[in-house]
């Protein structure tokens, strides 16, 4: 009985050193993390100079295409129009497996990482989000940054372990307010309006301490392409969208090819971001291409790209901005009781009795001459190869930006219509 009680008690001490002062605003100095820090002989990440990539990344990627394609099927039933930031959710949720036990952790290991571990999940978040942090930062007048945040009720205790894995391979903010203080939701907002640079000044809309757990990721994605598209390159043509014909201004030029079972695509080339950009056109109606369109068709279709071989383009300029609650998406790809009375965040701290209330996420994307911005483009002087195939985005298409090793998606959705 003596060493229960002790081990309760430390518990109990570690989670009151983790508190945040209530009166504070949310920064470096009120982020749980600040108190922790992390083990660097843990971590595995690329701004401490692993380059080489992790022995299960593999494996990873694989886990992390496939789940953005799911997460894209169930916003797609609601929304034909459908736009995310698949590895702002899914950063989110693996953090989230080093929280949860029991069906939870079951459910959550069945849409992230049906084969890896949590250690090895960790391990490769840490090289994945650290290796597009660190090259983002140093591209010139450009950024592909993601800002993430878990807000937790005052009354929840959060473990220094789970505290320390998110410093180690996650560096997410970890903030703890009272939920039943007003000003705690202004707090929040206030923080994701200076993560995204403005960009989502109201995104949180509420907090129910009944719940007690929250989440927010915001997405800034700004770039030139390496080659823009000027003159004759920009004209006016109608997209066949799947509500109504519309004309719009389309882009032209060549660029490397991509075929797959069911559909064909490009891939083209940012110039400052560790990104590329990605277009799947479907051989026949877009509806059928999502409903089976998976990692394995996703693999198969960057692994057809060719230097040699490319295609003529025409790519329909276009702007999307998701900002809401991406929890019922979760929760139709089979993660339904980190909502409910079954959640179980034991992993979090001894007794954590708690619940998800919102996934917030804020992401924009602008689709220019010149890249992402209004901007003058950049014309390069590089020559393709002649163009032997033609794709043409002038009916419903997949789109991603696209991290350039790993292939993995950062921004993803469908123009069903302009």
């Amino acid at each position: 009985m003596k060493k229960l009680f002790i081990v309760i008690l430390a518990v109990l001490i570690s989670a009151a050193a983790l508190c945040s002062c209530g009166s504070d605003e949310l920064g470096p100095e009120t982020d749980l993390t600040s108190k922790v820090g992390s083990d660097e002989n843990q971590t595995y990440n690329f701004t401490n100079g692993e380059t080489e990539l992790p022995d299960t990344y593999t494996a990873y990627k694989t886990s992390a295409q496939g789940f953005s394609f799911d997460i894209l099927r169930t916003m797609y039933k609601k929304n034909r129009n459908a736009f995310y930031s698949p590895a702002g959710l899914f950063g989110q949720l693996s953090l989230m497996e080093n929280a949860a036990a029991g069906s939870s952790l079951t459910q959550l290991k069945t849409l992230v990482n049906k084969s890896l571990s949590v250690d090895e999940l960790n391990y490769s978040s840490g090289y994945f989000y650290s290796r597009l942090a660190s090259l983002s930062d140093s591209a010139e007048n450009a950024s592909a940054e993601i800002k993430s945040a878990f807000y937790f009720n005052d009354g929840i205790p959060v473990g220094q372990e789970f505290t320390r894995r998110n410093a180690n391979y996650y560096s997410q903010g970890l903030f703890r307010l009272d939920y039943s203080d007003s000003a705690s939701l202004d707090k929040i907002n206030s923080y994701i309006s200076s993560q995204s640079g403005g960009m989502f000044d109201s995104l949180m809309p509420s907090l129910d301490s009944k719940k007690g757990i929250d989440l927010s990721s915001t997405v800034r994605f700004s770039d030139n392409w390496l080659a823009g598209f000027k003159g004759e390159n920009v004209f006016s043509a109608p997209f066949k969208g799947s509500a109504a014909t519309k004309k719009t201004a389309f882009l032209s030029g060549t660029e490397y090819y991509l075929k797959s079972k069911g559909c064909t695509g490009f891939i083209k080339d940012f110039k400052n971001t560790p990104c590329k950009f990605v277009a799947i056109l479907p051989d026949g109606d877009i509806d059928t291409l999502i409903k089976k369109i998976n990692y394995t068709t996703y693999e198969q279709l960057i692994d057809s790209m060719d230097i040699m071989t490319t295609c003529s383009v025409s790519l329909p300029a276009f702007s999307r901005e998701f900002s809401g609650d991406l929890s019922d998406a979760v929760k139709d790809s089979g993660v339904t009781n980190i909502f409910n009375s079954k959640a179980n965040f034991n992993s979090l701290s001894y007794g954590c009795k708690a619940k998800v209330g919102c996934i917030m996420q804020g992401a924009k994307l602008s689709i220019t001459a010149s890249g992402t911005n209004d901007g003058e483009p950049v014309i390069s002087q590089y020559e393709k190869p002649e163009p032997k195939h033609e794709v043409k985005l002038d009916r419903p298409f997949i789109y991603m930006v696209v991290d350039n090793e790993s292939y993995i998606p950062i921004l993803m959705g469908v123009v069903s219509d302009i």
